[in-house]
């Protein structure tokens, strides 16, 4: 077993929830849903059906307990639900903000330095969020601070691209992790305008329709989907298009693909806020600026 691979994140897991253990507030899933895995799995509408089954087979042979298991389907589900309903935020800001107008006030008015303090996010921040802002204190809370440290050191999995459309595929090959400062975007002088293009259209496909797109699959493919594919949420992408990527004995455990996708979109939109905080803020002051000069100019007309 190489170190940073699916079946890793299964024994790092397993290890760290006997550790720790999880907190009765998150250990009920059953309490909204009545179908025990099965159930849970088939709320995650991102599943295709042949994956779905994949995941349950899965699932039933993991040497996870059963109650961990349901606690990390359950908030899988809760997850999801909650990460869609906020959507409408990104899809709001683009339309009272040009997407054009955003890249080149990035360019010009943060510069290379500012977005440099931007982009940064220590890998840390990634629990404080489930924790604080999604209320996952549960096993699952311990599978995605593990496969946090995966993404950080996804090169090593020799995985193939987890990303099903051409945006999440920009940002995931610009996404670097450093030991000390964690997740960044490298930005430097000759590469910020590729760069910041390739981010604010990654924000502009935060606003949906969907929250992960779904990957494509052509009609002559009769295989079973990929052990990756746990995350079809979507219309079909472009070059994103994920393929399987997984060995032998990969097929007999979980797939973490889907959990990837969502602590990379869970970094994305931690830029994307600071960005539309910044940028909202910014123009609020212009805004006011303006103002003031034409009562001063209609002042000074009176008078």
């Amino acid at each position: 077993m190489s170190r940073f691979s699916d079946e890793w994140v299964i024994d790092r897991t397993m290890f760290d929830f006997t550790q720790g253990g999880s907190c009765n507030c998150c250990g009920l899933p059953h309490l909204f849903n009545t179908g025990g895995i099965k159930g849970l799995i088939d709320a995650c509408t991102d599943l295709e059906t042949d994956a779905a089954a994949l995941e349950l087979n899965a699932m039933e042979k993991s040497p996870w307990p059963p109650q961990m298991r349901e606690e990390v389907w359950g908030d899988r589900v809760k997850l999801r639900l909650k990460m869609k309903r906020e959507m409408k935020k990104y899809k709001s800001f683009f339309e009272n903000h040009n997407a054009k107008n955003v890249q080149e006030w990035c360019l010009n008015t943060l510069g290379v330095d500012g977005l440099r303090r931007i982009f940064q996010m220590p890998r840390s921040e990634i629990k404080h969020i489930i924790e604080t802002n999604y209320g996952i204190c549960s096993a699952y809370s311990i599978v995605l601070c593990t496969v946090t440290e995966q993404v950080a050191n996804f090169a090593q999995t020799k995985y193939q691209s987890d990303a099903c459309s051409d945006e999440e595929m920009d940002f995931e090959d610009m996404l670097y992790s450093d030991r000390r400062a964690g997740f960044m975007l490298v930005m430097k002088e000759e590469i910020k305008d590729v760069v910041v293009e390739a981010f604010v259209q990654y924000m502009v496909r935060l606003g949906g329709p969907k929250l992960l797109m779904r990957r494509h699959r052509p009609a002559s493919d009769d295989s079973d989907s990929d052990r990756g594919d746990d995350n079809n949420d979507d219309d079909v992408g472009g070059k994103g298009v994920a393929s399987s990527q997984a060995t032998a004995s990969a097929k007999e455990g979980p797939s973490f693909r889907s959990d990837r996708r969502i602590v990379r979109l869970l970094i994305g939109r931690y830029w994307a806020d600071r960005i539309i905080n910044k940028y909202t803020n910014f123009m609020t002051s212009q805004n006011e600026i303006v103002k003031n000069s034409e009562v001063e100019a209609k002042e000074e007309a009176v008078r």
